[in-house]
């Protein structure tokens, strides 16, 4: 379970799942598991440890802070933020090693583990 950042940057618990056969990756309600959202891991550009902050103001520690960079449409959409808070620092790092090797993206650091 991760908390993500909703329409009014409100935190909403989800969950993720990533299909490696069809290559998306789903935001899930915690209530039902009912899918939210989904994107096209090929448009997934780089994960980044802690959630920038031109993306959302005051946002939580890096060392719980993950944002997902996607690819917006060519000459359509900018680049799209998926930005999730996990429950531990552990957590945070196993989410982060994941999806890394999974989706075959660089982390970036964007700002110090405090």
């Amino acid at each position: 379970k991760v908390f993500v950042y909703g329409g009014n940057l409100q935190l909403q618990p989800k969950h993720l799942a990533l299909n490696m056969n069809t290559r998306r990756l789903s935001v899930l309600r915690a209530t039902d598991g009912l899918c939210e959202d989904s994107f096209g891991t090929d448009m997934l550009l780089e994960l980044y440890r802690g959630v920038p902050d031109h993306v959302v103001p005051n946002p939580a520690p890096a060392l719980v802070g993950v944002a997902l960079r996607f690819s917006g449409e060519e000459g359509v959409d900018e680049d799209k933020f998926l930005c999730c808070i996990c429950e531990t620092g552990i957590s945070c790092s196993s989410f982060l090693a994941a999806f890394s090797e999974l989706c075959q993206v660089p982390v970036v650091e964007d700002r110090p583990v405090a």
